[in-house]
């Protein structure tokens, strides 16, 4: 399988500034004018049938200063999650929050017979064909921290890091505030009609005004003037360096 994701993918990812890192698990990556780091994968799949098996595409668009994937793991374990989206999630975002895109794929994993060279290699070539037009486009869309603030959190793991790097918090917690109220009339409305909720409904009410008033606080520390501001920008420098070390050493050529 990673053989096959090498050779299948790696022309076409190559023509499009992607390089294949050396590490344990195969990435291609391609790191935009050291801010954005873009990343494509694969990790494999179960089918319920013992005879075949699969494997999905996953996605990664990430801030070169946010914590950066471990690329000698596969792109679903604990710590991978919070920087690459399974194909699945990331078509299932696109189509909800995204407009314009009248082409998104249907199909998101491939399966073949268990043991066929022959099968996997056309359901390579079966995904890299519907797969990365759409992908590719994506991407090409969103290469700087300033595009990827309209995208939805969905699709950018690290949304709250662009928010406070592009002097977006006013606007974040503007957009916050009108959303709330629905939010919380909604989860009200749902409680209240579930009797088994009803000796926690006062306790999750106050939860969810604590969690949001948690969350405003937070972005208000991180402002230019808030107290947590240059602590923050502090580690988002440092942690960036780390990243840039570690992509050199992985082969990547950066400017």
């Amino acid at each position: 399988m990673k053989k096959g994701f090498e050779s299948v993918y790696g022309e076409l990812l190559d023509q499009n500034g992607f390089t294949l890192l050396k590490s344990k698990h195969p990435y291609f990556v391609r790191v935009i004018d050291n801010r954005v780091i873009q990343s494509i994968s694969f990790v494999n799949e179960k089918e319920m049938d013992p005879t075949y098996e699969g494997f999905t595409i996953c996605v990664g668009v990430n801030l070169m200063s946010t914590p950066m994937t471990d690329f000698d793991q596969t792109p679903v374990t604990l710590d991978n999650q919070a920087s690459m989206i399974p194909m699945v999630s990331f078509l299932q975002s696109c189509k909800l929050y995204l407009s314009g895109y009248a082409d998104i794929p249907a199909k998101a994993s491939y399966f073949y017979p268990k043991g066929d060279g022959t099968a996997l290699n056309d359901a390579l070539l079966e995904s890299q064909t519907k797969l990365m037009p759409f992908v590719l486009g994506f991407l090409d869309q969103y290469r700087t921290p300033e595009s990827l603030i309209t995208l939805h959190r969905s699709l950018v793991p690290y949304y709250r890091d662009v928010v406070i790097l592009t002097d977006n918090v006013d606007a974040f917690l503007s957009k916050r505030e009108a959303e709330f109220p629905k939010q919380f009339e909604e989860l009200v409305s749902v409680m209240s009609g579930n009797p088994m909720m009803k000796p926690l409904f006062e306790r999750k009410k106050k939860e969810a005004l604590d969690s949001f008033q948690n969350e405003k606080q937070w972005f208000s520390d991180r402002k230019p003037d808030g107290k947590a501001y240059h602590e923050y920008m502090h580690n988002a420098n440092e942690t960036k360096d780390m990243n840039l070390r570690t992509l050199k050493k992985l082969g990547l050529t950066l400017q």
